[in-house]
């Protein structure tokens, strides 16, 4: 019985999953300021993994290492002057 149970919790949350995308509803949990009720925001998948990509860590790293070398470059132009 356990494997059986088992199998039928994943296909149970596999196919949740698929309703969701379906509905386009792959977002964190928010509030509706209308209802007052919780529902998943609703935003193109394309949309969440760009914001995904962009706030990811090795993006953030490049960003800030490039804004040092930017501060950097100002500082030692302003210096020079």
């Amino acid at each position: 019985m356990f494997l059986t149970d088992w199998i039928h919790s994943a296909l149970d949350y596999g196919l949740a999953m698929v309703k969701l995308v379906q509905n386009r509803e792959v977002g964190w949990m928010t509030l509706d300021r209308k209802t007052g009720c919780y529902k998943r925001e609703q935003q193109p998948i394309l949309k969440k993994l760009q914001l995904l990509f962009l706030f990811s860590r090795p993006v953030e790293w490049v960003d800030r290492t490039h804004a040092l070398r930017l501060w950097l470059h100002d500082k030692t132009i302003k210096a020079g002057q």
